[in-house]
């Protein structure tokens, strides 16, 4: 009953009640589409700030999610969450400011349901004139229901917030510490983060800044009949700097140090409980990217170096299986160059190389992965109302295990990209056409693992078209083209055997009509789509007492029907979004017999002669209604 009234007052009941708060500012958002024959998702939420006079103001987020599945014998809501935050400010005297926190969260796929309430006082005095500091303490009580257990506590922290700025010499530096703890026995929930910050900008042609943090985080959760403590400790620092060597060329570098500690603690709830042995690890972890940037009217480059590295050692012995030395490093290079006002070419280029280090003898993931990958583009405006792209790709990618036990995954794998397009928009009359041909070949390294290869070629076209009756009528076709083929390749002969091929098409017509009204501008779009999906295997027919037969088969599905759809626009920025389309599924099996036998996965007779046919509307419904009063003081 309370979801109920819960999923109520969110739909209809929210927003009723914020045309009577004076002087806010909200917004309220729903979306309600069909993803899927049987599964449907629903979710909306309210959120805004409303001064109720001179001292109270109220913030507030409420919010549902809901997805829903049919076929379902029961629990059929297989996502039904619930949020809600509210904050009410009371600034009782000047500088000084009492505030109340609702938190509410439920999540149904977790089982897990949270919520606390908590009192805030802030004080933010001006003591000096550079110098700007707020702090503030609160405390309250928090409920935590999971596991079919619930645990209610008190809740209590503080927060301290310094900042330093002088605006003439661009120099400003803060610092920020966060204390909360929350004792729900036999739990206990702690955190802490400590940061500051240091930021100087010299002249107009460097700047550096300077940033460490520290994180602690105690979280506490049931594992059976133990509570499971996971302790975090991380220590960061960050460094940033920019460098302007000319006006046209310009040094950047970001860099980034910290060393998390995680240790996994478990205590049992009675006597008879098994504790569950300890575990803790400690990390590395360094990043840098280095950037050169190149900019004049007809020519843009950069360079980019970068490097990462991640290593994990755990504490115990039984965990040594699972220490980590990672590092990639990568780099980059671009390239544009716009040779005339109507033609321009450019190129990307990338590479990176990933080592994965397992020191243990019993782990057997040590790999090395390359990748590289260089593009290049070329864009030409012929005429105003004709625009050319032609692009080409190149990637390659070898993936290779140290040891001897996991050899047999090695592989080497080629990429090829060809994309030719075209924009031609005489007049009345518009024509958008975009293609992709891809080729990509994974050849595996050893002999015996050579009918693995593989050869997937995939070739998709676009085509757009349009013809404007007037200034408010116009009529648009669609064409999508989609075909996957995926074959056994021959390697040294360049060869393949088709084993799978997947062609798709789908061809739309509509017509669309505008309308500008005094209060609101409506978009009514009518048409027919059709879809089809043809996919062509083998497989075996399977008769009784005999051998299974090699069949050529062929899967079709199709999905058409009329759709409409309505978009509108107010004045005030409130828009409507409705489309619906009534497919008619139909789906169906063709095959032809190849009189030899087969091994693999078979079919019966009367499998292959199912036919199905059904109706299926499909619907998409948003709105996004902002909510803005201007009613205090009058």
């Amino acid at each position: 009953m309370s979801r109920l009234f819960a999923f109520f007052f969110l739909l209809f009941l929210a927003p009723a009640i914020k045309a009577a708060i004076p002087d806010s500012t909200a917004v309220y958002e729903m979306k309600a589409v069909r993803i899927g024959i049987n599964t449907f998702t629903f979710r909306n939420f309210l959120a805004g700030t409303d001064s109720l006079n001179k001292t109270n103001q109220l913030r507030y987020y409420l919010g549902q999610d809901h997805t829903y599945n049919s076929t379902l014998p029961e629990s059929r809501f297989t996502r039904e969450d619930y949020f809600a935050n509210l904050n009410h400010s009371w600034n009782f005297r000047q500088n000084w400011w009492l505030e109340e926190h609702v938190l509410y969260q439920h999540n149904r796929a977790s089982q897990t349901e949270t919520g606390s309430f908590t009192e805030h006082v802030r004080f933010s005095p001006q003591l000096l004139p550079d110098w700007q500091l707020q702090t503030s303490v609160f405390a309250g009580i928090r409920r935590d229901a999971r596991s079919q257990r619930t645990d209610t506590g008190p809740e209590y922290g503080g927060t301290l917030l310094a900042g330093w700025s002088q605006p003439a010499d661009l120099e400003s530096a803060s610092g920020t510490i966060l204390f909360s703890r929350a004792n729900l026995s036999p739990r206990t929930f702690q955190r802490l983060i400590a940061d500051a910050r240091y930021d100087k900008q010299f002249s107009s042609f460097a700047a550096i800044g300077l940033r460490s943090e520290y994180r602690q985080n105690r979280t506490e959760d049931y594992t059976g009949n133990n509570v499971q403590r996971i302790q975090s400790d991380t220590l960061a620092l960050y460094f940033t700097g920019t460098y302007n060597i000319t006006n046209a060329l310009v040094f950047r570098s970001s860099n980034r140090l910290a060393l998390p500690e995680r240790t996994f603690s478990y205590r049992p709830l009675t006597e008879k409980t098994a504790a569950i042995p300890d575990s803790r690890y400690d990390q590395f972890e360094l990043e840098t990217l280095q950037e050169m940037l190149y900019q004049t009217q007809k020519l843009r480059g950069n360079l980019q170096f970068g490097y990462r590295e991640r290593n994990r050692r755990y504490a115990t012995s039984k965990d040594l299986l699972k220490d980590l030395l990672q590092n990639t490093t990568s780099w980059g290079a671009g390239l544009t160059w716009l040779f005339t006002e109507k033609h321009s070419i450019s190129t990307q280029n990338q590479g990176e190389l990933l080592r994965v280090n397992t020191p243990s003898e019993d782990n057997n993931e040590d790999r090395d992965e390359v990748f590289y990958e260089s593009r290049l583009q070329f864009t030409s405006r012929w005429r105003p109302n004709f625009r050319t792209n032609f692009g080409l790709v190149g990637a390659y990618k070898q993936y290779v295990f140290i040891k001897a036990a996991q050899s047999a995954e090695n592989y080497t794998e080629r990429s090829l990209f060809y994309e030719p397009g075209f924009v031609w928009a005489p007049s009345k009359f518009s024509w958008d056409a975009q293609m992709q041909l891809q080729a990509n070949y994974q050849v595996r390294s050893l002999l015996s693992e050579q009918l693995k290869n593989r050869a997937n070629r995939t070739f998709n076209q676009t085509h757009l078209f349009r013809y404007d009756l007037s200034k408010t009528l116009a009529l648009q076709l669609e064409y999508y083209r989609r075909e996957n083929r995926l074959g056994l390749l021959n390697w040294e002969r360049f060869s393949e055997s088709p084993l799978d091929t997947t062609i798709s098409n789908t061809l739309a017509l509509f017509a669309k009509k505008y309308v500008a009204g005094k209060k609101i501008h409506s978009s009514f779009r009518g048409g027919y789509r059709y879809f089809e999906q043809r996919i062509r295997s083998k497989a075996g027919l399977s008769l009784p007492g005999e051998t299974p037969e090699l069949i050529y088969l062929h899967q079709v599905t199709r999905q058409h029907g009329p759709e409409v759809s309505y978009e509108g626009r107010t004045q005030k920025n409130m828009r409507i979004y409705a489309s619906l389309w009534m497919q008619r599924l139909h789906t169906f099996k063709t095959y032809r017999e190849a009189g030899i036998p087969y091994l693999g996965s078979t079919f019966t007779p009367e499998e292959l002669a199912a036919n199905q046919k059904n109706w299926y509307p499909y619907f998409d419904v948003s709105v996004h209604w902002p909510l803005r009063f201007s009613r205090y003081g009058r």
